[in-house]
């Protein structure tokens, strides 16, 4: 009985993969972005932290900027990030958690163009 009980508490068949970021990710130092039709583009970690990027929300007003929109006319909201393989992201992710390379660069869509530029 007590061999019993120790494999039900250490059964390492239902421990499943632990639940943390793709280490892939955690050893980037780049964000890589990449719109429908262009060139992927990257943020820098050290850029992240000197505009005090701090979530997704945060990174969505610097891509706005990035792909000339007016971030005071253009809401956060009209643009979206997916990433290619989940498709979890809230407005608070951290953006600790969206470093990857650029065969994984977050999708960036910006709906109906509210400001006249792109």
């Amino acid at each position: 009985m007590s061999q019993a009980t120790s494999d039900k508490a250490f059964n390492t068949s239902e421990l499943g993969p632990p639940n943390i970021t793709d280490m892939r990710k955690v050893t980037s130092d780049k964000i890589w972005v990449r719109r429908p039709g262009r060139d992927p583009l990257s943020f820098t970690r050290e850029e992240l932290q000197n505009k005090d990027v701090k979530d997704l929300d945060d990174l969505k007003k610097l891509l706005l900027i990035r792909f000339g929109y007016d971030p005071e006319r253009t809401p956060t909201d009209c643009i979206a990030v997916r990433h290619p393989k989940e498709d979890n992201l809230r407005a608070s992710t951290p953006i600790t958690e969206l470093f990857n390379d650029d065969k994984s660069a977050l999708e960036v869509t910006i709906s109906e163009d509210r400001n006249g530029s792109n």
